[in-house]
């Protein structure tokens, strides 16, 4: 938990330097390492949101290394660190790990928005725009059918990968 509180110090000591101190407010729950995994995922979601896609990563990473992330850390709580990685990994241009990720988001649950979404737009990156469209068609057919938004924005992506690569042929 000490630990946890001085992680939280250090970002909001740099949320202050960059003029965003009312950003963190420490209202999390419960204490030990629950409370560490908690706030730890909190700061790599704000670094997120801030484009600080370096410090994101490692603060995710961090949680994984925690030797009570498995036995503490929610199934929600797993996938968003897996997704997280994805996004980091997509915006840093490590294609390959975003993919890896983005699998193992997968295995913690399919039907969640956007699990295939990094591993698409990396194979995109790389070239493979056929292996693109076959993963949101995989997530056209999984992702949160019961979100007509969410689906809507697969089927667009979708289909703008489609004709993207119908225009290359």
């Amino acid at each position: 938990d000490e630990e946890a509180q001085r992680c939280l110090d250090e970002f909001e000591k740099e949320m202050e330097e960059k003029g965003m101190c009312n950003v963190v407010e420490t209202r999390l729950e419960g204490d030990g390492p629950a409370r560490q995994t908690q706030i730890r995922l909190f700061i790599a979601q704000l670094y997120e949101k801030l484009e600080e896609w370096n410090k994101a990563k490692e603060t995710y990473q961090n949680l994984l290394s925690l030797p009570d992330f498995y036995p503490v850390a929610t199934g929600p709580q797993q996938r968003a660190v897996f997704l997280g990685l994805a996004r980091c990994g997509y915006h840093l241009e490590r294609y390959d790990k975003a993919i890896t990720a983005s699998h193992a988001a997968i295995e913690c649950a399919r039907h969640y928005p956007d699990v295939h979404k990094y591993i698409a737009l990396s194979q995109k990156a790389e070239g493979d725009l056929q292996e693109a469209v076959n993963t949101m068609n995989r997530a056209a057919l999984y992702e949160t059918p019961w979100d007509d938004d969410h689906r809507e924005s697969v089927l667009n992506l979708y289909e703008e990968l489609k004709a993207e690569l119908e225009a290359r042929e």
